[in-house]
């Protein structure tokens, strides 16, 4: 199945994803972005020990990236793969 990615805006119009993301180096943008497209493609890595299932549809993506243990948070309805948030 071919998902595409896709952006939970909030009421307000920001996107708690792309927030996060800006906050960091250009470098740690491209791996998270890396492997957001991957869970996109490869359904294997949306279960442990890339990705643990937390609750009701929500997934955790950890990385080690230069600025820190990330984490993004992400959801799976129907052929996308909604990013919801992200951290550090």
């Amino acid at each position: 199945m071919n998902l595409s990615l896709g952006c939970v805006r909030l009421e307000n119009g920001r996107c708690p994803f792309l927030d996060g993301l800006k906050n960091l180096p250009p470098t740690d943008q491209a791996k998270v972005l890396a492997w957001a497209k991957r869970l996109v493609v490869h359904e294997e890595l949306r279960r442990p020990p890339y990705a643990k299932h937390l609750d009701d549809g929500i997934f955790e993506l950890r990385l080690s990236l230069r600025a820190g243990e990330h984490r993004s948070f992400f959801s799976i309805a129907g052929a996308t793969v909604w990013s919801l948030r992200t951290a550090i």
